[in-house]
């Protein structure tokens, strides 16, 4: 494994053991002080539209309980938010040092 990838590896716990993509790790920052909206993330990734990078690693982080839905029984609700949960902000700290 490679250097980053190793120290990330070595803070990471509860089963989450893959290195994360450029794009969930933005993702994830985007959503560290407040609950973000689809277009704030694009936003954010300085994407224009939302691409296949984009849908997978949203897709990634939400199955790995990493984000959760603001309003989860509407997923496709136009107010929909994405929050970090206790396990991404942990993530994020592992991924920090």
């Amino acid at each position: 494994s490679t250097e980053a990838g190793g120290k990330v590896h070595d803070g990471v716990h509860d089963g989450v053991h893959e290195p994360f993509s450029w794009t969930e790790r933005r993702i994830l920052e985007a959503c560290r002080m407040s609950p973000r909206s689809t277009p704030e993330l694009l936003a954010a990734l300085g994407y224009a539209v939302r691409t296949r990078n984009f849908r997978s690693g949203l897709k990634h982080l939400l199955s790995l309980r990493l984000l959760e839905l603001g309003i989860p029984g509407k997923p496709r609700s136009k107010n929909q938010k994405y929050r970090l949960t206790d396990r991404g902000r942990a993530m994020l700290q592992a991924m920090a040092k």
